[in-house]
């Protein structure tokens, strides 16, 4: 038994929602890190908004990805389609 593959849309949006995610992730850890070093962050790490690309089944897809407040975001992909998204997660 195979698992069917999922929408090429929905796989899209969920591999965007992941590295976006990830990359927020990773500098509000980095902030955090520092700050309890006692050293002064970079205000780079404090950015709410990151550019991507996706490549999936030979097609690319670019992507902004806007993070605004308790895992609120936006994203636009190829600069003509957006989609609202809510990503539930850790609280920190």
């Amino acid at each position: 038994m195979t698992a069917e593959r999922p929408d090429q849309f929905v796989a899209v949006i969920c591999g965007a929602l992941y590295k976006a995610h990830q990359s927020h992730q990773q500098r509000h850890d980095e902030y955090k890190k520092l700050l309890q070093k006692g050293q002064n962050p970079s205000p780079d790490l404090l950015k709410t908004d990151t550019s991507a690309e996706i490549i999936y089944e030979n097609v690319k897809y670019s992507f902004t990805y806007n993070f605004f407040f308790l895992f609120l975001s936006f994203i636009d992909f190829n600069f003509s389609f957006s989609q609202n998204s809510k990503i539930q997660g850790k609280n920190n």
